[in-house]
């Protein structure tokens, strides 16, 4: 079931994203802030959540620390009109799965969805194989395309080479 958590305290943002995500999503959930949406999380179980950056009380980037503290490894899209370079790298960070810059582009939207609801799949049938709970955080082969696709769009925003990233990570890892 393609359940799927929206974010974002404008309430026209959420409508549109509802109603474009309903032939994709069996259930499409709302929230107005972070806070609301890990309230939603507890009762639900959604595999895509798209979140705003700007919100009042907990905003996307809180949200996402909360979802890294509480190991919720749910993919999370960020969308924001407002990105700049250290916003985007505090999400990778914190484990976004990717960006999507406002206004929002259909085209691109359905692309990302699908890659993240595909990636969610295929990470819970390598959990389902190897007999692990949801909640268990692995890196499996199936998820290192994503993976290697972050470092690009890291090594992108800090105008790195791939190369100079993991060496920097290798070193940050082991000094």
């Amino acid at each position: 079931m393609n359940n799927i958590l929206i974010v974002d305290d404008e309430a026209g943002i959420l409508d549109i994203l509802e109603e474009f995500l309903g032939d994709i999503s069996n259930n499409t959930f709302r929230a107005s802030n972070g806070i609301e949406a890990l309230a939603v999380l507890e009762k639900e179980d959604v595999k895509l959540i798209i979140s705003d950056i700007n919100m009042p009380e907990l905003d996307g980037l809180g949200f996402l620390g909360q979802l890294k503290e509480k190991n919720i490894n749910t993919p999370v899209i960020i969308v924001s009109g407002y990105a700049d370079k250290k916003m985007l790298n505090d999400a990778w960070r914190l484990g976004a799965y990717d960006f999507i810059e406002k206004p929002l582009e259909s085209a691109n939207l359905l692309e990302v969805v699908s890659s993240a609801l595909l990636n969610y799949d295929a990470h819970m049938n390598q959990r389902k194989n190897m007999g692990q709970k949801n909640n268990t955080n692995i890196i499996t082969t199936q998820l290192e395309p994503t993976i290697f696709e972050n470092l690009v769009k890291y090594s992108k925003i800090n105008s790195l080479s791939v190369d100079q990233v993991i060496n920097k990570a290798l070193g940050d890892l082991f000094s």
